[in-house]
């Protein structure tokens, strides 16, 4: 029998390491772009593409996003609840600390809100002044620049 030569380069195989490593980093939010420059090739050592990425890691980037999601609410929630932690994992022992993370999850998931006070006030803490005021304003401004120019003539044929 004769065995059939292929022409090229040889296929690209993952490592169960480099599965772990896609995984982890599509969970901290890296570009496709990134993650490609963080994977080498065994049969080269250059990073791999990214149709290469999508081609062969498509579980691992769907699933690292959801995955770091969970550890973290997981960390949160046992934080803020003070469950028992996973193993190997320091708890966060500060209560003020805990109440904070409790207050952002509040916060970011059941739609809670500091309160904001808009007060609106005029010049030097006065009130607001409206359309009337300041055409009142405008037409003093004018009446003192007509005494001016009135009176500025006058003073000079007074003192002449």
């Amino acid at each position: 029998m004769i065995e059939k030569k292929t022409r090229g380069r040889p296929s690209f195989k993952p490592t169960d390491e480099q599965r772990k490593n896609v995984e982890v980093l599509a969970g901290y939010g890296m570009t496709l772009g990134d993650i490609c420059a963080l994977v080498r090739n065994p049969g080269n050592s250059k990073p791999i593409s990214i149709d290469t990425l999508k081609k062969y890691f498509p579980n691992e980037l769907q699933r690292g996003k959801p995955l770091m999601n969970a550890q973290v609410m997981s960390f949160l929630m046992s934080s803020i609840i003070g469950r028992p932690m996973a193993a190997g994992v320091k708890p966060v022992t500060d209560e003020k600390a805990r109440a904070l993370i409790g207050l952002q999850y509040a916060k970011s998931h059941l739609g809670w809100r500091d309160k904001v006070e808009n007060v609106h006030v005029g010049k030097d803490g006065g009130p607001i002044q409206h359309r009337q005021d300041v055409m009142t304003r405008i037409n003093d401004e004018f009446d003192r620049l007509a005494e001016r120019l009135n009176g500025g003539a006058n003073s000079d044929t007074d003192e002449s």
